[in-house]
């Protein structure tokens, strides 16, 4: 019975860290401040198949988050230091401003994103992103995000084994 409480605590912790405003699909998030960046995209990018990218901003963090107003964003991808595309896409609330793109080939694509706010500052960020013929999880673990939990899981894993065996010893 103690190790079916056990479990169930354990399983809860696991879910906390694995939630993000994307639910299961990656993500880069990036603080600057008061502001949080946060560039979704629909699946773990494979050549030949199309990316819906998603940007949002928001501000504070936790519970109170809220959505913060910008009037663009300016998207660009490279690869080995080449311009692939680059777009200004304009944001139409309650709507935020999302792109498709097919990546050709596998390999590392830089990712760049400028959020325009008007009269204040501009916020930029870049991220690298993996394209890979290998679907599923292995793309998915380019997150830092999903890195940690990944390890948390793992450790999670082996508390609950060793808990197993020690109970298996004591009857």
């Amino acid at each position: 019975m103690s190790f079916i409480r056990i479990a169930i605590f354990i399983c809860s912790l696991v879910c906390i860290p694995l939630a993000s405003a994307h639910s299961d699909q990656p993500s880069y998030e990036k603080q600057i401040g008061p502001y949080l960046l946060d560039i979704g995209y629909s699946q773990a990018p494979v050549p030949g198949q199309p990316v819906r990218f998603d940007f949002d901003l928001y501000t504070n963090t936790g519970a109170d988050v809220n959505y913060a107003s910008f009037n663009d964003i300016t998207f660009s991808i490279t690869k080995d230091g080449q311009l692939i595309v680059s777009q200004t896409i304009q944001n139409t609330q309650p709507n935020v401003p999302t792109y498709t793109y097919t990546f050709p080939t596998e390999g590392v694509y830089a990712v760049a994103v400028t959020y325009e706010r008007g009269k204040d500052a501009p916020l930029s960020t870049s991220f690298d992103l993996r394209v890979s013929n290998v679907s599923g999880w292995i793309g998915i673990l380019d997150s830092v995000s999903h890195q940690i939990a990944t390890i948390f899981l793992a450790i999670v894993a082996i508390v609950v084994f060793t808990i197993m065996i020690l109970q298996r010893r004591k009857s």
